[in-house]
């Protein structure tokens, strides 16, 4: 945790992480605080821009979906959607499988924003 770890490493973390977490009888439950940690990091990484393969169109958009969707699963999802345009083509191709499970898994609010 103490580690500081690329943009690619962050959403591959993140991603793999929110998959396992969402299962029944624990997602309720650490939805919040996982929402939490994944705001602050990506929030933190827009502070730091030139990590970011294209900040000038992903800093904004992070941050959007950072502060301007209801903490919980759904802005877990539309972070780390955000996050997958900022990192480089290969690790948004490896989370690309895990968000379309999440997205199915968080429901119809999460489908009408997705994207791939």
């Amino acid at each position: 945790m103490q580690k500081r770890v690329s943009p690619d490493e962050l959403l591959i973390c993140h991603v793999v992480a929110g998959r396992y977490l969402h299962q029944a009888k624990l997602a309720e439950f650490v939805a919040l605080p996982f929402s939490d940690i994944v705001t602050t990091a990506w929030l933190d990484r827009c502070e730091l821009p030139a990590q970011l393969v294209t900040p000038r169109l992903t800093v904004g958009e992070i941050r959007k979906a950072a502060t301007t969707t209801a903490a919980g699963w759904t802005r877990v999802l539309r972070v780390l959607e955000a996050a997958r345009s900022a990192v480089s083509s290969a690790a948004s191709a490896t989370v690309r499988d895990f968000l379309q499970v999440l997205r199915s898994q968080i429901g119809p609010e999460a489908l009408q924003t997705g994207r791939d």
